[in-house]
Order: C-alpha cells, then sequence, then structure tokens
C-alpha cells in the first residue's frame, strides 16, 4: 500500500479510538483517560531499517501528535531490538517532551505498567492475556523478502554469506509448523567451501532446537568480525519428515541508513534500551529526565 492509505488508515484509526474513549466515557458515567498504543517489534530486523519506513513512523507519529494530542495515554513498544535504537533516535526529534514522556520501549515480551493498566481477561492472547481478540499482526509474513528452502530429512542446508568488519548480521526465519536445529558459525572470509566440516569452527550461535514451530525467530549481531558466516539448519535427527523453511538474511554497514546516535546502536543485548518513562525497573540518574531500562 502506498503512504497515502498508511496514513489514511492512521487517521481511521485514531478517530475510531476517540470515538471509543467517548462511548466508554458515556458507559461508565466517568472521563477515561485515552489510547494505550501497544507495538510488539518481534521479528523485527536490518531489513526495516530504510529511510521510506523512518519517514514514514515520522510522519505517522506527527499525525498523532498534532491532531490527536490528548487522545493518546500510553504507548509500549515490546521486544525492542538493539536495532531499534537507531530508529528511536530518528523518530524520537519530532515529538514533544509531552509526548515522549508516554512512551515506555523494552527488549521483553511485557512491561509491568502494561499488566498494572489492561486486566488478563482483557489482554490479548499474543501478548500472554486471556481475550481471544483477532488483533495483532506479525511485522514479517511469509513472501517477499524470504527464501524458501526444504531440508530433507536425515540432512542439513548451510547458507553461507560474508560479512565486513564491524558489519550488522540480522536473520530471521520460521518453519512449516515443525521444530528443526539451527545455529551459526564462523570462518575466515573466503575459507567456507560448500560441504566443508564446521566442527572446529567458531561457534556464533550453538545449534539447537529452535522451537520455532512455525513461528518467527529472528536476531540481530552488531559489531561483527569480518568473515564467512554460515546459518546451518540442521534436520539430521528427522528419520522421516523433512522441514520448511522460511529465511531472511541482510548483512548492513555499521553506518546505519537513518539517522541515530552511534552510543545506542552497538550495544549489544544485554545492556540498555532508552525509554522517556519512569518505572520501578529504571535506573536512576539517566540525563535529559529518561530513563535506561534494563535489559535481562
Amino acid at each position: 500500500c502506498t503512504k497515502e492509505e498508511i496514513s489514511l488508515w492512521w487517521h481511521f484509526h485514531l478517530e475510531s479510538g476517540m470515538q471509543s474513549t467517548l462511548d466508554g466515557a458515556a458507559k461508565y458515567k466517568h472521563a477515561l483517560q485515552g489510547q494505550i498504543l501497544v507495538f510488539d517489534l518481534h521479528g523485527f530486523g536490518v531489513r526495516h531499517l530504510h529511510r521510506s519506513c523512518i519517514s514514514l513512523l515520522i510522519s505517522l507519529f506527527g499525525i498523532g501528535q498534532s491532531k490527536y494530542p490528548e487522545s493518546l495515554n500510553r504507548v509500549f513498544v515490546l521486544n525492542a531490538p538493539t536495532l531499534f535504537s537507531g530508529v528511536w533516535n530518528a523518530v524520537k526529534g519530532v515529538l514533544n517532551e509531552r509526548t515522549r514522556l508516554k512512551i515506555v520501549m523494552t527488549n521483553k515480551s511485557m512491561h509491568e505498567d502494561l499488566e498494572k493498566l489492561i486486566p488478563p481477561e482483557r489482554m490479548p492472547v499474543f501478548l500472554g492475556g486471556k481475550c481471544p481478540c483477532n488483533i495483532g499482526e506479525v511485522l514479517s509474513a511469509f513472501g517477499s523478502g524470504f527464501t524458501k528452502l526444504t531440508v530433507a530429512a536425515r540432512s542439513e542446508t548451510a547458507v553461507p554469506i560474508d560479512v565486513p568488519e564491524n558489519a550488522i548480521l540480522s536473520w530471521e526465519f520460521r518453519t512449516d509448523g515443525k521444530d528443526i536445529k539451527f545455529g551459526v558459525v564462523m570462518f575466515a572470509s573466503g575459507g567456507y567451501k560448500q560441504g566443508a566440516p564446521y566442527d572446529a569452527a567458531p561457534v556464533i550461535v550453538e545449534i539447537a532446537k529452535s522451537g520455532s514451530k512455525g513461528d518467527s525467530i529472528a536476531q540481530t549481531i552488531t559489531g561483527c568480525k569480518a568473515g564467512t558466516y554460515v546459518l546451518i539448519f540442521d534436520n539430521r535427527y528427522s528419520m522421516m519428515s523433512s522441514k520448511t523453511v522460511m529465511y531472511s538474511l541482510e548483512v548492513c554497514d555499521s553506518e546505519m541508513p537513518v539517522a541515530v546516535d552511534s552510543g545506542n546502536v552497538g550495544r549489544a543485548v544485554g545492556e540498555s534500551v532508552v525509554t522517556g518513562v519512569p518505572t520501578p525497573a529504571a535506573t536512576p540518574g539517566a540525563s535529559g529526565g529518561a530513563s535506561a531500562v534494563n535489559f535481562p
């Protein structure tokens, strides 16, 4: 769809939310406090970091801030990978402080403040609640940007890719509802030949059952050493069943294709992500009134 169509949808979404807030206020006989937006970034990767995407996000946030300034109560960004700090640095520049203070980001699948605001019976199932409502879409679906791979029973398939020094490597894959073993090893640049044994190669991701079973598995590595990285889809343990895998694999220069704060983008998962709302999990003393929510 076009940028204009997405903008129209966003206007419709915000108008619908305002109407729901007014209807709720009339039903419960008191003013409601606005909408709660939840963005689940499971599956977000390098392939989403292009200028048109960032430009669209800035436009949408600008619409919400200028035309519906008081309709928003809180925004929760869940499963935010390290790379999303680059997007945040690009977007937050157009937001005023009042709006920024409503936004919470975490790399976890849930945030305790969100759990306090929405009871389990109204929380969607995909967020760990009990409501079977048909909302929430996976960021990336089978099709565009994915390569289809069939791994026969009692066999494995290796997917090599050359990665330059200090680059960013990102991958994402799903199976057809079955499990498969997955891992990543690294060879010296040009040192890998198809079918070569990898037992002595440095292990980047330990080979183990992925547990995908139809769900998206995504990971990003920043500050890579130069070399040939080999993704291994191992189905040798399956005596009868072949596995179908849809995967996406991308390499990006260390200089991100968006305006970013280099102090944030290079962080490994496990350090921190910036949020505009102080919470019980926040680290005291963050500058500018922002807080740093510690990753596990």
